[in-house]
């Protein structure tokens, strides 16, 4: 049976909203469309309007009903976390309002776990959002692919308007936000028996290219091995014949005995090693804004611009080199102080409570998947912070998964068992 997305304006709009998060609209060098600082803004707006339409929309509000118990703790402390320090920002640093909405509009984000939550309540899961939100991320990843090609062999930038960086003498750039999720439920799907072959093909052929992707063009260690650590975690909890996990861990023990003695492997792990350029690079950050949170214990950096003159050597340290986005989920203790750990715990928290009570139901089928997620996002924690613009769609669609699965196979169940006096399992 093929499945069929509901035409929901909410729907569209998630779509939409992907389509910019991803970076389509600087991709293609859209007139008008190209700062994506106020297309966000605008986009965020919209999706405040849909939120609020969630509590006022009588038919909606039944359906998020069984939601709202969390939710409205969750907004309440963001929208409290959010002028705190948006009074912060204008207070200890002067800043303009625009400066402060244009460096914290991001986290409105939080707000599409409504939009998620309704189009699954719709659609009865999130299996058929999946694919749109593939045929908006891989076309995208393969764009830069061929560009990144081109650019390496041929030294011709076929969009040089999006500037570039490089790594050992190629092109460098980074996943979209849903990439990881994607390639984890691809890879969970991939070990479905019921599976059909021709699926099992386009499976292997997408989880193939993103492996290239992240090797060729990423480049970033955490993501590779986020990667690698949470598909190996899915595989572990699958329930497969002894036989085939003995054939395949076999298999992984020789390719990694292959690549270990033909030096990849050391040189991956030497970039580890104290005197390694990055590692160093992420020390400083770390005793700078380590001192920074020392200041200001409550709200840490805060909402801070660093356009300005003044303010870019207190975003950047003294010397311009110290980068949040290099310390992982510590970030959000140096950036947004005591404020941030709270806004932490209510989210990726939650999810992780979420996705271990899952795991005490019995009937329960995607624990592997959903084990496999929290995994990735704690593998990223480590240097790469979850809550970063870049990353934040990725973990706030996974926190939805969350929810919507927790409510079916735990809570329900556990109300209808307390109900009949039954096994609340």
């Amino acid at each position: 049976m093929k499945l069929k997305v509901s035409t929901s304006p909410y729907t569209y709009f998630l779509l939409l909203m992907t389509i910019m998060d991803t970076g389509y609209f600087v991709l293609l060098n859209i007139p008008g469309l190209r700062d994506s600082g106020y297309v966000r803004i605008v986009f965020l707006i919209i999706a405040t309007l849909l939120a609020m339409n969630c509590y006022i929309n009588k038919n909606i509000y039944r359906t998020l009903q069984p939601y709202y118990n969390y939710l409205n703790v969750f907004i309440l402390y963001l929208v409290v976390f959010y002028f705190a320090h948006f009074i912060y920002g204008m207070v200890h640093y002067t800043q303009q309002i625009t400066s402060i909405i244009n460096v914290s509009n991001y986290l409105g984000m939080f707000l599409l776990i409504y939009l998620f939550l309704y189009v699954f309540q719709l659609n009865n899961g999130y299996d058929q959002l999946i694919k749109p939100l593939s045929w908006i991320t891989y076309p995208y990843m393969l764009v830069i692919t061929l560009r990144a090609v081109i650019y390496n062999f041929a030294g011709r930038d076929l969009m040089p308007y999006l500037g570039h960086i490089t790594r050992s003498g190629r092109l460098r750039y980074s996943i979209p936000a849903l990439c990881g999720v994607l390639f984890l439920y691809y890879f969970y799907k991939l070990l479905q028996k019921e599976t059909l072959m021709k699926h099992r093909m386009i499976y292997t052929g997408l989880l193939l290219f993103t492996t290239f992707y992240l090797y060729y063009i990423c480049m970033t260690r955490m993501y590779m091995i986020a990667f690698f650590l949470a598909a190996l975690v899915i595989f572990l909890c699958k329930k497969r014949p002894k036989n085939k996990q003995i054939v395949m861990v076999c298999v992984a023990i020789i390719l990694l005995a292959v690549l270990y003695f033909s030096g990849l492997i050391p040189r991956f792990l030497a970039t580890f090693t104290e005197t390694g350029g990055s590692t160093l690079a992420r020390q400083y950050s770390a005793r700078y804004f380590s001192g920074v949170a020392k200041d200001q214990p409550i709200f840490g950096l805060g909402f801070l611009s660093p356009k300005r003159y003044e303010n870019f050597w207190i975003y950047f340290g003294p010397s311009g080199t110290a980068y949040l986005d290099d310390l992982g989920i510590r970030n959000m203790s140096y950036h947004y102080g005591v404020l941030g750990i709270g806004l932490v715990a209510l989210s990726l928290g939650r999810m992780v409570y979420l996705v271990m009570r899952l795991l005490t139901c019995r009937n329960y089928p995607r624990k592997a998947l959903m084990l496999g997620l929290t995994a990735f996002f704690g593998c990223l924690c480590v240097s790469l912070c979850p809550f970063d613009t870049v990353r934040l769609l990725g973990l706030i669609f996974t926190w939805s998964m969350a929810e919507y699965d927790a409510r079916l196979y735990y809570y329900l169940p556990r109300k209808a068992a307390t109900e009949t006096g039954g096994d609340t399992r």
